[in-house]
């Protein structure tokens, strides 16, 4: 594989993984399981990038792979006797999980859509903590506030977000 391909591939899995390992999760229900199934499946696309076609959805790509995955896990607590689910549980809990993705797609589009409503200021705050990471600690030294002050503002933001997607969905605008 090329550099190219390389970096590629590890920009498009950045960018969809946590939605690949949110169905992991939902489906099998427990982390450790769940992490092993996500390092097989990342293996797994990584063996299998070359058959991947660019500018399709590597979520939905990275799903399929999973799925096969968790078939393969599930044999093999069938196997060990620890099965957990009937085969028509785990198809109704997989259905159910592809619906919550899509829900959650939803929801971060409007999320999305109300952090741009908001102040420069509010927006900052937004970036600092959960696109940078920062604790509330680290936000309070750096624009020399305290920490209550910034606890204060983080919760207005997110009162106001919650108002601004609660308005969305009543209007139907999203």
């Amino acid at each position: 594989m090329q550099d190219s391909q390389i970096q590629e591939f590890i920009k498009l899995l950045v960018a969809g993984q946590s939605r690949i390992y949110s169905y992991i999760m939902a489906v099998i229900g427990n982390r450790d399981d769940a992490d092993d199934i996500m390092q097989e499946t990342t293996s797994m696309m990584w063996q299998k990038f070359g058959t991947f076609e660019p500018g399709t959805d590597i979520v939905a790509w990275g799903i399929s792979i999973a799925r096969f995955r968790i078939l393969e896990f599930r044999r093999k607590q069938r196997k060990d006797a620890k099965i957990r689910f009937s085969e028509k549980t785990f198809i109704a809990l997989e259905q159910e999980s592809k619906k919550r993705l899509e829900d959650i797609d939803d929801y971060v589009s409007l999320l999305k859509n109300c952090v741009e409503k908001l102040s420069s200021r509010d927006k900052n705050l937004v970036d600092l903590r959960y696109e940078q990471g920062l604790s509330v600690k680290d936000i309070s030294r750096r624009m020399n506030r305290t920490v209550q002050n910034v606890y204060y503002h983080i919760s207005r933001i997110h009162n106001l977000l919650l108002i601004c997607i609660k308005d969305l969905i009543k209007s139907g605008n999203y």
